[in-house]
């Protein structure tokens, strides 16, 4: 009310009072969609977070949210992911009257693509022949926004993970200015943005699958970040650029057509996802602690950080399938015990909290035990048998 008052005076603040009108407006919308479904008319209210090409965001930041941090209430969404969200509400097989709130593009949810192909590819038999070219097209640009759509909620989920990492071990307050960090499966970037904007970060590095070979398109653009393309499988230990890194975070995925960006994976496959799943475990050990600094729990700063994505398997006990994958998993997290001062596990409140993984955290590598007890060579070995053996078994 004291706001309706101060309207009548002769001094009125325009930007302020347009933002109570634009607020006014919202609520009305909001409001006024209740209103029809309780009546039984359909109704559709959206909140959608700062779009960058549009709106307020580009008034009031040069057309860009590249000034907000894209997480923890300050989330900006692009105009093509808008569209494409849009397009799908409307015109998708769910209820039209069904109320969405999209807080960030991570809530946001698309139609399964297989799916949607099998759609779109009915549609194109209909067609005549003059209108296939045109459809192909449509077809490859809903490809292409899809595509970012999933790349900006990888990167959302990447990068809130990393704050709950933060925030269950007191933000690393042990951490020293000047650290470093080699991000394995970097792309598109969510863990390694998070880490590069922590002032105490003086340098970030990045290994990543080439989009053009299915892995994610790389959204982070930094001078302190230095990015390494190539397939995990592929690399060495010598081959990696990097050199010395107070923090490793291992977090890629076994690529198959499916998982892969764009649906197009051309590099190395395993005799079976468990093995292939495996493997790049290993492979990424195999690379991170080669380059892993020292350090001790009470001395953080010195290095010695490991942090991982793991996936639980919770089969009936008679399933051999699982009893192979415990058996890996106590014999993995004995290992790890062995070589750092602490494992902890930290499980996500926000993102694929419904999944059976779970992100693994530890703390003051011991080095010297990692020399002397050749855990490099036993790493090497194991992976170089999971790619390169015949069984085609699982459980073996």
């Amino acid at each position: 009310m004291n706001r309706h008052r101060s309207t009548f005076g002769p001094v009125i603040e325009h930007d302020r009072l347009r933002l109570y009108n634009y607020a006014a407006a919202n609520t009305y919308l909001d409001e006024l969609a209740h209103v029809r479904r309780s009546a039984g008319l359909p109704a559709t209210s959206i909140q959608f977070p700062e779009v960058e090409e549009a709106g307020m965001a580009a008034a009031y930041l040069g057309g860009g949210g590249g000034q907000h941090k894209r997480y923890c209430g300050s989330a900006t969404v692009s105009l093509s992911v808008v569209k494409l969200a849009l397009r799908q509400l409307l015109l998708g097989d769910g209820p039209r009257a069904s109320p969405v709130v999209a807080r960030g593009s991570a809530g946001l949810a698309l139609e399964p693509l297989e799916k949607r192909r099998n759609k779109e590819k009915s549609a194109l038999m209909e067609q005549p022949l003059y209108n296939e070219y045109a459809a192909q097209l449509a077809y490859t640009e809903d490809r292409q926004l899809t595509a970012q759509y999933e790349t900006e909620v990888h990167f959302q989920k990447c990068y809130g993970v990393m704050d709950e990492l933060y925030e269950a071990h007191d933000y690393l307050r042990s951490l020293v200015p000047g650290f470093k960090f080699l991000d394995l499966g970097c792309a598109p970037g969510g863990f390694s943005s998070y880490l590069l904007e922590d002032p105490r970060c003086a340098m970030g590095f990045g290994v990543t699958l080439p989009s053009t070979l299915g892995g994610f398109p790389m959204r982070l653009r930094s001078s302190n970040f230095l990015l390494q393309q190539g397939d995990l499988f592929e690399l060495g230990p010598g081959d990696l650029i990097c050199k010395e890194v107070h923090i490793c975070i291992c977090d890629a995925q076994y690529m198959r057509n499916e998982v892969a960006w764009d649906e197009k994976y051309t590099g190395v496959r395993c005799r079976s996802k468990q093995h292939g799943v495996w493997a790049l475990l290993m492979k990424q050990f195999w690379l991170g602690l080669t380059r892993l600094l020292p350090g001790t729990l009470a001395e953080l700063g010195l290095g010695g950080l490991l942090i991982f994505r793991f996936g639980w398997r919770d089969g009936p006990p008679e399933d051999l399938a699982t009893v192979w994958y415990k058996k890996c998993t106590l014999r993995l997290f004995a290992l790890l015990k062995d070589l750092f001062a602490q494992v902890k596990e930290v499980k996500s409140d926000h993102f694929n909290s419904l999944h059976s993984s779970f992100y693994v955290c530890c703390f003051g590598f011991n080095r010297k035990r990692f020399e002397d007890r050749g855990v490099a060579k036993l790493l090497g070995h194991t992976f170089n048998y999971l790619v390169t053996t015949r069984i085609s078994d699982a459980n073996q």
